[in-house]
């Protein structure tokens, strides 16, 4: 009874670790003995197969969830010429960079080397509600009238957010040219 009880753990701890190679030492037969050094053995592997799985598992998600300030754009670009040159201004200065929303810049993890703080730079809007007449972000708490947070879908408009250097948040006319804030 006890080696099926050995096989069970041991066959349900394996298919846990299964996202890393796993190789078991000691196999048991019925009717043969086995030693605890064997059985220890065994679940020692397993356990450091899971840890290491688990270790690789933290690191992703880790890695996953959180962007970065990266800093602004080299490029100033007018907020109301569409998202792409807004993003490729952000490309171009950090290679795989995207334009931060307002929620990304506010929870991003502080960049002592974050390029370019001089004036103020475009932000994307993180939205908290929005109606035909007002759109409220979820950071600043500011409800403006429809589209001005965002220069009318980068489009137009009279409005878009903006972050200063030192990390104020307020709006900027969408014909003024500014750089991006930069996120990756």
């Amino acid at each position: 009874m006890l080696k099926l009880i050995i096989a069970t753990v041991l066959l349900t701890l394996s298919s846990i670790a299964n996202a890393g190679e796993l190789i078991i030492p000691n196999s048991f037969s019925a009717g043969n003995t086995t030693s605890a050094s064997d059985v220890n053995q065994n679940f020692t592997v397993i356990e450091t197969a899971v840890n290491d799985n688990d270790a690789r598992l933290d690191a992703i998600e880790a890695g996953s969830t959180r962007v970065v300030f990266q800093g602004f754009s080299a490029n100033s670009e007018a907020g109301d010429q569409g998202l792409r040159p807004l993003q490729a201004a952000c490309d171009a200065t950090f290679s795989g960079a995207k334009v931060c929303s307002s929620e990304e810049f506010a929870n991003s993890r502080y960049n002592a080397a974050a390029a370019n703080l001089s004036g103020s730079a475009w932000l994307l809007a993180s939205t908290l509600s929005a109606s035909n007449s007002k759109i409220r972000d979820s950071v600043t708490g500011q409800a403006y009238g429809s589209g001005k947070l965002c220069c009318n879908g980068y489009n137009g408009g009279s409005q878009g957010l903006v972050v200063s250097a030192e990390g104020a948040m307020g709006t900027d006319s969408c014909a003024n040219s500014n750089p991006v804030a930069c996120c990756i």
